[in-house]
């Protein structure tokens, strides 16, 4: 990360997005206060939803595990968004579920996006990553290929 700045405006990015669904959460139809996942991830993608192919079953989320996902994507989100597929006007992501009794498996796959490469070190936004999906009993791999970054990310979705 750059200047203080640039630290200040990422941890704010950061806490508006875990605030919406925060509100997501609290506004919740249902008598169990779920969020559906496909929801929270058109609800993280916003303005970029149109560049999002989205694909899976309906799984429902509990309230914490949807705000540690809301963190997991804005995290994708803001990297594909300032490196990858979503930094030109042609890229675009392709995520696709699998839901199997209690463990959901997500595919994740920038498209038309400059060539990325590995970084030489984990940085914040992958520790983020990482960590948070480890509180879900879930993990997260990264492949950087020249065709874009392809993640998978596995979770319970009743953590």
């Amino acid at each position: 990360m750059g200047s203080d700045r640039e630290k200040a405006e990422t941890i704010a990015s950061r806490v508006r997005a875990v605030s919406s669904e925060n509100d997501l959460v609290n506004w919740a139809s249902t008598r169990t206060h779920t969020v559906v996942f496909r929801r929270l991830l058109a609800l993280v993608f916003g303005p970029n939803i149109e560049r999002i192919s989205l694909s899976g079953p309906k799984v429902e989320l509990s309230p914490s595990t949807t705000r540690t996902l809301s963190l997991v994507f804005h995290e994708l989100m803001t990297n594909a968004m300032k490196y990858g597929a979503l930094s030109n006007p042609s890229g675009t992501i392709v995520i696709g579920w699998l839901a199997d009794g209690d463990r959901v498996r997500v595919n994740w796959v920038e498209i038309g996006g400059p060539s990325v490469s590995e970084p030489s070190e984990r940085r914040f936004g992958t520790k983020v990553i990482m960590h948070s999906l480890a509180t879900l009993a879930g993990a997260s791999e990264f492949a950087f290929n020249s065709s874009g970054l392809q993640c998978v990310i596995e979770f319970d979705p009743d953590a």
